[in-house]
């Protein structure tokens, strides 16, 4: 097991990383970060990002070709538009995976599901 230094860098990550309520991106860590110490680099920001992914502190999810990063195990859902591209998100409160079919445990999920939004059906209909 390999022990990591409790830096005044990793500190304030870790503050920062506690003051958003929902999904962040790494620039939005690293500019929140910055404010508080001018020294702290984008290069630093991703090591701790990754540590913490690898240790199950932090989650990371694809979103629109980039990575986005959440402290709980929060599901991540897209509905995606085969016409326009759109893609919205929303949340999956109740969606249970069988657990006959996966083996394992389940710590998060991604799921993408593509259709034709309803201003696209609209437009294609009238």
């Amino acid at each position: 097991m390999t022990l990591t230094r409790a830096t005044r860098q990793k500190n304030i990550l870790q503050e920062t990383v506690r003051t958003f309520k929902e999904f962040f991106t790494v620039e939005q860590l690293f500019e929140k970060a910055k404010k508080k110490d001018a020294k702290i680099s984008l290069a630093t920001t991703y090591r701790y990002l990754n540590k913490q992914q690898k240790g199950g502190t932090l989650h990371a999810f694809n979103c629109n070709k980039r990575s986005i990063y959440s402290k709980d195990k929060t599901s991540h859902a897209h509905y995606i538009c085969q016409n326009c591209q759109e893609v919205t998100h929303f949340s999956l409160k109740d969606f249970k995976i069988p657990g006959e079919i996966l083996p394992g445990s389940i710590c998060h999920f991604q799921l993408n599901i593509h259709g034709v939004c309803e201003s696209c059906k609209k437009s294609t209909f009238s």
